[in-house]
This record gives structure tokens, C-alpha cells and sequence, in this order.
């Protein structure tokens, strides 16, 4: 089994300059965690998953200590947490995307797929042909495939 097999070839994407509220909202209503992110000519720039949306505020905050002395001394502002909230969905998709990116080929083997799902944690995979975005693999899809095969 290939990549191309399992794949999505209708892939819902963003551009870079997408809101992340606007992100945040497709990735809601498709029950889905991550979207790819693509320039202008279909090519596969980033990612941005909820995981990024979520951590976005920790990598921009005090370090995790500190938050964690606030806490405890009960210097926590909820109406400052919302605030900083309301601030990080209106950034751009860009600011927050992950560039480091892990791909697939349409021809890459069912080994290979699984190899990089358990070794990177990773929730989707993105298949290339160079740098344009031709489909997506999930883990869902991988299992739906163990689930009719096997």
C-alpha cells in the first residue's frame, strides 16, 4: 500500500496571510486538526495544527516556571489570558505555521508512512510531487485502511 492509496486528494488548505481565527474556524467545522498551508501556485509552504494555535501564547509568554509562580501566587489576570487569546487569533497563519515539514511522495510505502507518524508524532502527513501539495494522509486513514484490509 502507498501513500496514494490512502490519501485525500482534496486537501482544504490556507495561504500564509489567513487569519488564524479563519483557520481555527474550517478546522472546526471539517473536524480536523491541521491544514496545509500553500502559496500562491499550490505549493506546500507550512502547516498550522491546533497544537500550534494552542502553544502559539506559551512560545510569545514568560517561560512555563514563571507562569506556574503566578499561578500558585494567584497573580493570574483571566480578563489578560482573553485578551492575549483575542490577540493570537488575529495573527497570520504565517507567524504561527510550522515550516519544518514532513512529506510524503505518492509513491511512499505503508512502512514508511507509519514510520514517520510514530517517530515525529505527527497527526497528518502531507504528499508532495516536488513542492506542490497533491493530497494528505491521516492517521485515521491509515487505520480506516488496516480496518478494510486486514
Amino acid at each position: 500500500m502507498k501513500a496514494r492509496d490512502l490519501m485525500h486528494r482534496r486537501v482544504i488548505t490556507v495561504s500564509r496571510n489567513t487569519i488564524l481565527k479563519e483557520a481555527a474556524i474550517l478546522m472546526s467545522k471539517n473536524r480536523i486538526s491541521g491544514l496545509p498551508v500553500v502559496d500562491e501556485k499550490g505549493n506546500l509552504i507550512g502547516i498550522i495544527t491546533d497544537s500550534d494555535i494552542l502553544q502559539y501564547r506559551q512560545k510569545i509568554n514568560l517561560p512555563e516556571y514563571m507562569r506556574l509562580i503566578e499561578y500558585f501566587l494567584g497573580e493570574v489576570d483571566p480578563q489578560g489570558i482573553e485578551e492575549s487569546i483575542r490577540d493570537i487569533m488575529h495573527k497570520k497563519v504565517e507567524e504561527v505555521m510550522t515550516t519544518r515539514l514532513i512529506t510524503l511522495r505518492e509513491d511512499s510505502q505503508l512502512a514508511e508512512i507509519i514510520s514517520k507518524f510514530a517517530e515525529h508524532h505527527i497527526g497528518r502527513l502531507p504528499v508532495v510531487e516536488g513542492d506542490k501539495l497533491v493530497g494528505l494522509v491521516s492517521r485515521e486513514d491509515v487505520i480506516r485502511a488496516f480496518a478494510e484490509k486486514y
